[in-house]
């Protein structure tokens, strides 16, 4: 770092602006200080500067603040300096998405900087973040000679949890590998992201058995096609104030009498959101029997605006009338925006497909509108082309927005754009206007294509509204 910054900072975490600073900011700044000279090697494509380190975790500063400086909680003199530092997660800020990226600028992520080397390979744990429900880890691959070729970026590595014996809490008993997400920085240099999630999802004592700090025994045997021994001991503290637990434990019945759901909690965090609940309906089902298992759940806030699934489990529950199926349920969503007060979880049956529907788009006469059935219509407004993609934003309207968002895709020449990679823009009575991006040409005609769909059938008496702010 320039060492005119350096001072500037130490000179400001004991002077005079000290009582501006959080507790947080001004602990994760001396840590950066501190650990200034134990930086791993620095990704090359994002270093621009001599003067300049950087893997050092100054990040830790601009992340602990999240938007501080944006609100004026810190005076203009200290923003100046913290506007010097370069990000600490530089890998979350490099490969991670919106919400992981958003997550370590509000500084939920440390800095860790563990090497192993074998075979040639050393790989470096350069930093983790943990929100109480998942672990991110940043890594780096270095090497004298060419690295293995990264052939799938979602299973470049083998992990596998270390001996019994050097894990006494049974840590990896509890949390396992998912995916990888890795890039070629270099023809010796790889930058990636480990995920993991609890093994005990739909537990319902699982935050019992989850401790906020413990050490993450893993071992990686496999580097691409290189096997090898690479083993950590990583540090994992959760930083709990940016973490909200809400407990629910309230039952609504559905309208055949039998049905029920019953919301467990919620819990939101800047990395997603967690929805457990379990339903139960009538065994054997009948035609107009209430199903949790055929259902979908979607989540909006108090203005409507919808918040993605992200996935989720589920099983068996408590068997406890041989006429009552049960099951067990942990979804995961999107983050909540820091705009919305209220979250509202929807089940609801999506509306049965019995047809097609396509036009052929006319950048040069829009808006047009396709009608998608009996749920609604979707009208593209605008398409903005660049060197190698369009830009389209379009409205949908109707019924079910987010199964209608996902009947529909653009057509190029047989290649298929997708809608699912769409953002959603704003929700304005009932119109939910989306925008994304599809990697075709300009001279070429482009259909939009859509399924026919009937209404979806919202349950209203199995609603429930959950205040988070």
């Amino acid at each position: 770092m320039d060492s005119n910054t350096d001072e500037q900072i130490r000179t400001h975490l004991t002077g005079k602006l000290s009582s501006e600073i959080p507790e947080l900011v001004k602990s994760r700044l001396e840590l950066t200080l501190q650990l200034l000279e134990t930086e791993p090697m620095p990704i090359q494509h994002r270093t621009h500067s001599r003067h300049r380190k950087s893997w050092f975790v100054a990040a830790a500063v601009v992340l602990a603040i999240g938007g501080t400086l944006a609100s004026g909680f810190i005076s203009p003199a200290m923003a100046e300096t913290l506007r010097k530092v370069p990000f600490i997660g530089q890998i979350f800020e490099a490969l991670g998405d919106n919400a992981l990226q958003d997550a370590n600028r509000k500084g939920l992520s440390l800095p860790v900087n563990l090497s192993a080397t074998d075979q040639g390979i050393m790989l470096t744990i350069t930093e983790v973040l943990y929100d109480g429900m998942e672990i991110k880890l940043g890594i780096q691959e270095s090497s004298t000679n060419k690295l293995p070729i990264i052939l799938d970026r979602s299973d470049r590595y083998e992990i596998v949890k270390s001996q019994t014996q050097e894990d006494p809490a049974h840590t990896m008993d509890i949390w396992h590998h998912t995916w990888s997400n890795v890039r070629s920085e270099t023809s010796t240099q790889n930058i990636g992201i480990l995920s993991f999630e609890s093994m005990l999802g739909t537990e319902p004592d699982r935050d019992a058995k989850i401790s906020k700090e413990f050490p993450l025994p893993i071992t990686i045997k496999k580097v691409g096609d290189v096997e090898g021994n690479w083993k950590f001991q990583i540090p994992v503290k959760w930083n709990a104030s940016l973490t909200k637990k809400i407990p629910i434990n309230k039952t609504n019945k559905a309208p055949d009498g039998i049905g029920s759901i019953t919301l467990q909690s919620v819990v939101t965090s800047p990395l997603g959101t967690e929805i457990r609940f379990t339903t139960a309906e009538a065994y054997p089902s009948t035609s107009s029997s209430w199903s949790g298992f055929n259902s979908d759940y979607m989540v909006v806030d108090e203005n409507g605006y919808i918040i993605s699934s992200a996935g989720g489990q589920g099983g068996s529950g408590n068997q406890m009338q041989s006429n009552i199926a049960e099951m067990i349920h942990t979804k995961k969503y999107d983050p909540i925006p820091e705009r919305s007060k209220t979250l509202i979880f929807k089940p609801y049956k999506s509306g049965s497909r019995y047809g097609d529907a396509a036009i052929t788009l006319n950048p040069n006469a829009l808006p047009l509108t396709l009608q998608q059935g009996e749920v609604g219509s979707v009208t593209v407004n605008s398409m903005a082309f660049e060197e190698d993609r369009v830009v389209i934003q379009y409205d949908v309207n109707g019924n079910d927005p987010v199964g209608q968002n996902l009947a529909m895709e653009f057509i190029q020449d047989g290649k298929r754009g997708f809608s699912d990679n769409s953002k959603l823009l704003r929700v304005n009575n009932g119109v939910y206007s989306y925008v994304g991006e599809y990697p075709f040409q300009k001279e070429t005609p482009i259909k939009l294509y859509s399924s026919k769909l009937r209404k979806a059938t919202f349950y209203k008496e199995l609603e429930f509204q959950v205040p988070i702010r």
